[in-house]
Order: C-alpha cells, then structure tokens, then sequence
C-alpha cells in the first residue's frame, strides 16, 4: 500500500467531524489554499474552496483578514492560537471560536484551523453578563440564597443599606439582633410556598435602620432543569399616600422655616435679568445701610466703590449671562460712604423654558476676614525677613518632632536641603545624646506649656558636629487644640562649649604637663574605692619624687627645668598600663594609682615590684633636651588598698610617708611601703 497523501490523512481522520475543519497551505506571506475543507466545513461555502486561496473564497473581507492575522501569528510564534469571530451583543448570525496549528513539512508552512460553533455559548454568556450587570445596578437591595439558606450573592446597595460585608457571602447569615430574628424568621415562613409550587412570595415589613423605613421583600425562585435552586430576595421600599402627605407638609413647613431663617441671617437680593433688584434680605439691607425701599428697583450700581475695572464686571456678566454660577470677592460702598468686601455668589434661576427669569446675589461680608488675612500676610513676611536673615536655626515640628519649617540657614550651615529637611524627625540632624536630652525636656517641661532652655548638638550632612543653645516653646497646634507644635530657637555655641571644655580641662589638669592635677584625683577616689570593693581588687598609691630636680633648675635654668618635669610625667605614662593613671601634685612630685590590682598579697606585690622596675627602666633611658641629656632617678613611696587603709586619701598620705623614708632613709633611686 503506498504512502497517503496529506489530503488524504485529513480525509481519514476529519471526514465525519460535525466541527469545520480547514488545512491551509501558506503559498506566500499573507496568502493561504485551501488544501483540505472536511464536508462540514464545505457545507458554508456555496461551492468548493479547494484549491481557492483564502481572499477568494467568497469571505467577508474584516473576517478573512482576522483569519490571516492569527494564521500567520501561530506559524510565527510555533505554536497554538485560538480566537473568536464574534463579540457579546454583537449582531452576527455564525459565533465560532477557532484553534489553529502550525504544521511545518519539510520546507512547506501550513495551518490546521478547527472551528466549533458558540452561538448557544454565546448567548449563555449574553445572558449572564446582562443579568450581573442587572443585579450590581439595581437600586433596591438585593440577595441570592440558595434552598438551604447559604447567601450565594448580594449586591452594593444590600451591603450599603444593611451594613453586611460581602465576607458573608458562601456562609449563612445570622442575626445581630431580635428585629433581625423576627425577618429571617418571618422569610423563612414566605419561602415555603416557593418551593411548593409558587412563583412569587412578597411580605410587607418595618425595618429599623437610622430612620424608620417601609419595605416589601420580593421572593422570587430561581429555576435549573425543573428544580428551585435558590431563591432572589428583593427589598422595595414603599410610601403609602399618608405618610407621603405628611412627608411633604413637614417638608414644606422646614422649607417655609429656612426661608425664613435665610432672609433674617443671609445677605441675598434678587434681581431680574438687567439687574433691577426686585428683593432684598435684612441682612442685606444691614450690610448696605440702604432700606429696602431705597434698594427696589435699583441696580446694584449704586453700591459700586469704583474699585473694580470694568473688565471685571463684563467678566461677570457675561458669566452669569450664559447660565453659569460666578463667585468672587467684591468691595461696595455703603450709604454712609464705607466700604465693605463680599464674597459673592450669582446664581441665575431658570423657568419652565429653560430660560433665565431671574439672578439670585447671596453676599458674604469679608471684610474683617480680608484685613486678618493682610495681617497674616504682613507677619509672614516679618517672619520670612527674620528667619531668612539671621544666624539662628529656627524650626517648628509638630507634636511627633517632624520638622515642618526649617529656616534657610540649615542649608549654608548644616548642608540640608531645606526641601528635604521638611517632613524629617529633628532628632535625625542631633546626635544620639542629645535626641535624649530633648526627649526628656519636652515630657517634663513643654507639655506644661512652659519653655524649655537645653544645650543640643547638632550634626552636619557631612558628619561635622556644633553645639547650639536651644529656646524650645511648647504652643498649641492652630488646627487640634489638644496636640503641641514645637518652635525651636537654637543660637550655635560651639565656640564657647569648645572654652567651656578648655576651661574644664584646665581647672582638672597641670598645666606643664597636662596630666590630671590633685583636685581630678580627689574627685576619683570615691568612684575607685567603690570599684575595687565590689570587684574584690585591690589599689596601689605611690608617691614619686624626682631625684636633684632643684640641680637641673639652677644649673640650666626654668625653661630646661619645665621641659625635664613634661618630659619626666611622659616617661611615668610610658611606664603604666591604660587602666592606671598619673598626676603631678607641684614642682617634681607625681602621684601614681595603679588599679585592677590583685587582692593578694604576694601577687599584688609582684605587680608593684614590676611596674616600679619598669618605671625605672624608662627614667634610666632618659630623653634629651637642648643637647643635654638627662636620665633621672626617682625616689617612691607605696601604699596599698586595703592593707594600709581603706580609703585613697588616707593610702596617698601614707605613700607620702613612706616616700620622705625612701628619700632620707634608703637614699635616693629607691622605694619603700608604707607600714600597716
């Protein structure tokens, strides 16, 4: 048996397909033959198309180029295309929906374009489309349960209406109060005729939601293949012609009780469509100082205060001309020749003909708003004229301490970008310590509407820091009574903290040698004496006296001889650990605290005699000053924590001790402890 053709393979497996099958060859861009059509397919053509090229074959031209468009995107992208020829609630007779597959033999391009008819798909569609959008835009509310009472849908106005969120949906609702109850009680009851037999239930209810409101709720049985499987409920609201009545005379009475209400408190005229004024309110003739008879049959002319040009009022003319609301600000001029600003609005008012009767003017004096709002101007530009020109950093933050002013000079000073600073926290631009420090000033002090003077440091965006002074007030926020602003003044000081720390430092430090002086030692003996108590440690005082400093004074004078004690302090700091400390006392003494020092006797000692050995090491180095070289000796005096007592001020009187001993008894370049 010899090989089959393609047509004949198509033949074979599609003959008897009841969907249209089409093998196309693509014979060039664009162009597609018909290679094979099964008797389906055939069967829409008034005579064969085999052999026809597609735009020939008696197609609707927009439908042939939809067909070519998709056969050349599955052959290009290789692979799977389907696609309709009809649209919902389109006008077309055949609705198909169609897959097309690439075929590649050897060097030739084909398509296999299988359609299957969608009309009944289409119209089930229609319909489900059209009833949705019916049930989402129906004005009454709306609910869809199923036989067992599961909400299966509701729409947008059940959910406003009833305050049910659409979560209830697939659950079954459940009553949030006795009124509640009663209706899905009394529903219930009407759904039992449904589903023997009825077409429609309706029962008449009084629902409680803000207002008292009428309603019937409209059962309707939703019907599949014989069998009701869910149930519409609809509620309509319903006016009886009583409550209608009453409804209308109480509106009426409200609307004759505005009116009113309006003419005595609003400053509105009436006039007709050239001006004329035809009604006056009270408080229109109180702002004018015109009666009403001096203002009827008037134009509103004889307030103009000659302060508008008369492009202004052709502007609003011709606005109110063409039926358009027009609002502005007006200055007029009373009777007695004082002027007054009102913000105006002219309504035009239309009769049954849709043409303008009548203007309607409603006024609003402005007048003291307008001179408040030049105040406010003429301060801001104060504000803006100080805050622009000074050197002070001023900034106002609200009650979480985001910035919502910044003057200029963070920028020149600080290198923020005013923009970027705005919406910042203030702690972002002050540094660790001092974001606590006003942390706790504004808990303590601001919120008692007090102000609050406190020294901030501030940080530059390029890392630099500056001390300020800050005035911190506490005011109240001009739109939320209860919550704080927060104005800061803050006046850099960074010179004057930089003496401050000189001034410190030198008031706790020798000034020769810059080590720390007796009155720093005296304000660290009680923090080491509670250091070493709790940490089971003991303290060494040691008391050292340069040896024949007065010889190096007189034999090469005061500036050699201060030169030898800074060098002689240096060399003792050399000497000691970073836990130990040195001061001088006056002229070539030196108190050494050697601390973490060992509770036992034996070890402690070792540690001395260590550290004195060390000490000597670098005195007999030496150092050399103005070409003469020195290597001095020392004499020491040793007291020990708490052997000799328990205090540092008592341990540095017996070192002292113990030094003249070293000195008068031992000689010199020696040491001795002090006794117990």
């Amino acid at each position: 048996m010899g090989v089959l053709s393609i047509e004949q393979q198509m033949a074979a497996l599609y003959e008897h397909c009841t969907q249209l099958v089409f093998f196309m060859k693509r014979t060039a861009p664009f162009i597609y033959e018909y290679r094979y059509v099964n008797p389906a397919g055939v069967a829409i053509f008034k005579q064969s198309p085999i052999g026809c090229e597609l735009e020939m074959s008696g197609l609707n031209h927009n439908k042939s180029d939809v067909i070519v468009e998709n056969y050349e995107k599955a052959i290009k992208e290789n692979r799977q295309i389907i696609y309709r020829d009809f649209y919902l609630f389109a006008d077309t007779k055949h609705t198909n929906e169609t897959t097309v597959w690439p075929v590649f033999i050897e060097q030739d391009q084909y398509v296999l374009a299988v359609s299957k008819e969608m009309s009944s798909h289409k119209v089930l569609e229609e319909e489900q489309h059209f009833l949705s959008t019916l049930f989402l835009k129906q004005h009454n509310p709306m609910i869809v349960a199923s036989r067992t009472g599961q909400v299966l849908k509701i729409n947008r106005v059940f959910s406003e209406v009833f305050s049910v969120p659409e979560t209830v949906i697939g659950t079954h609702l459940k009553p949030r109060n006795e009124e509640e109850r009663q209706l899905i009680k009394l529903c219930k009851e009407h759904l039992q005729p449904l589903f023997e037999g009825s077409h429609q239930e309706a029962v008449s209810m009084n629902w409680l939601y803000n207002t008292r409101i009428n309603y019937t709720i409209l059962m309707t049985p939703i019907v599949m293949e014989d069998e009701i499987v869910a149930v519409s409920l609809e509620w309509i609201e319903q006016n009886d012609a009583q409550h209608l009545e009453a409804t209308l005379k109480e509106t009426n009475f409200l609307l004759e009780g505005y009116k009113q209400a309006l003419a005595a408190a609003s400053n509105f005229c009436i006039t007709d469509t050239e001006g004329i004024i035809e009604y006056v309110s009270e408080g229109y003739q109180q702002l004018s100082g015109y009666s009403c008879e001096e203002l009827l049959g008037q134009t509103n002319a004889i307030l103009n205060s000659r302060r508008h040009t008369s492009e202004f009022y052709e502007d609003m003319w011709t606005t109110i001309k063409r039926g358009a609301i027009w609002q502005g600000e007006i200055c007029n001029r009373t009777k007695r020749g004082t002027y007054y600003w009102a913000h105006t609005t002219i309504v035009p008012v239309f009769d049954k003909n849709a043409e303008i009767k009548n203007f309607v003017s409603v006024c609003i004096d402005v007048t003291e708003r307008r001179a408040l709002m030049s105040s406010l101007q003429n301060i801001e530009k104060t504000f803006n004229l100080i805050t622009e020109n000074t050197n002070d950093f001023i900034t106002i933050t609200n009650e979480d301490g985001i910035i919502l002013y910044a003057s200029p000079n963070h920028k020149e000073r600080l290198g923020y970008d005013k923009e970027k600073l705005i919406g910042k926290f203030y702690s972002d631009i002050l540094t660790a310590e001092s974001s606590e420090v006003l942390k706790r000033e504004i808990v303590q002090t601001l919120n008692n509407e007090e102000e609050a003077n406190v020294e901030l440091e501030m940080v530059s965006k390029s890392g630099e820091t500056l001390w300020t002074e800050a005035y911190i007030t506490g005011v109240q926020d001009p739109v939320r009574e209860e919550v704080y602003q927060y104005v800061t003044i803050a006046r850099e000081i960074t010179q004057r903290k930089q003496k401050e720390e000189e001034l410190r430092f030198l008031a706790y430090h020798d000034t020769l040698t810059l080590l720390p002086n007796r009155r720093y030692l005296s304000l660290q003996c009680e923090k080491l004496e509670q250091e070493a108590k709790e940490r089971q440690q003991s303290i060494v005082a040691m008391y050292i006296d340069g040896d024949n400093f007065k010889a190096i004074n007189d034999v090469y004078g005061h500036d050699v001889g201060d030169e030898f004690i800074r060098e002689f302090g240096r060399a003792l700091k050399r000497s000691l650990r970073d836990s130990d400390f040195v001061c001088r006392i006056g002229g070539d003494e030196f108190v050494v605290l050697l601390t973490h020092m060992s509770l036992e006797e034996a070890v402690c000692e070792q540690q001395i005699l260590a550290t004195i050995e060390r000490i000597q090491q670098v005195l007999r180095k030496g150092w050399d000053i103005a070409g003469n070289h020195f290597a001095p000796t020392s004499s020491i005096g040793i007291a020990v924590y708490p052997q000799h007592g328990t205090s540092v001020e008592l341990l540095l009187e017996k070192a002292d001790s113990a030094l003249y001993l070293a000195k008068n008894v031992s000689g010199k370049d020696s040491y001795r402890f002090a006794s117990n």
